[in-house]
């Protein structure tokens, strides 16, 4: 029988042979845990196999306290910039169309919520930014090392990744959602004007969520 913890079922995008840092982060995040777990799925296609199954109104009691939620990057191409813009929203909109996904982005990258945790960022992100995190390396080695401050300042990064949505949304004119909301990326159009948004993050409302499900038991 399944035990009764609540799991967050987590998708995290990654490209084959690719080091894996939201892996890294969440994974020792996970270990501090005490009233849920994640559990990382590898696919795209096993995300949604999970879903359906969650689906059946036979297992509906079994997943009542899980979460399905999913870590994209914004991955936009600035060289051929509307070409990407249109290709990353079609592959988004495939996710946002599974039942009890949670879709939490950053753009450009999953450093644009790393950095957070060190200063207030809001430069423009390229793939050329070079972030101002101390001995920033994408490997196993550098996650280990920083992962105690990492995850002793996720307040500092929480309160830079609110500020930094507030003065998003104040300059490009965004009302449709509060800074506290997720968006639901339920149409094109919408995801498309969350990919416009560069620099941001909603890494902040996924620890606030992991937070509050681990505090309820």
């Amino acid at each position: 029988m399944r035990k009764t913890t609540p799991i967050i079922h987590m998708y995290i995008e990654a490209k084959q042979n690719q080091m894996n840092t939201e892996k890294e982060y969440f994974g020792a995040l996970n270990r501090t845990l005490e009233n849920i777990r994640i559990e990382f799925v590898p696919s795209f296609q096993e995300l949604r196999k999970k879903v359906k199954e969650a689906d059946k109104k036979k297992n509906r009691p079994l997943y009542k306290n899980d979460a399905f939620v999913a870590i994209l990057d914004g991955d936009i191409d600035y060289n051929n910039k509307d070409i990407s813009i249109q290709a990353r929203s079609r592959e988004i909109e495939q996710i946002s169309n599974l039942d009890r996904v949670k879709i939490y982005l950053s753009n450009r990258c999953f450093e644009n919520w790393i950095v957070l945790h060190y200063q207030r960022f809001s430069k423009f992100t390229d793939q050329r930014t070079s972030f101002p995190i101390p001995d920033y390396a994408k490997t196993k080695a550098w996650y280990r090392e920083s992962r105690e401050f990492l995850l002793s300042n996720q307040e500092t990064a929480i309160k830079n990744s609110l500020s930094l949505r507030k003065e998003v949304y104040r300059n490009n004119q965004i009302s449709r959602y509060a800074v506290e909301e997720l968006p639901a990326f339920q149409s094109k159009e919408l995801i498309i004007e969350i990919l416009e948004l560069n620099p941001i993050t909603y890494l902040d409302l996924l620890i606030k969520l992991l937070r509050e499900k681990n505090e309820k038991r």
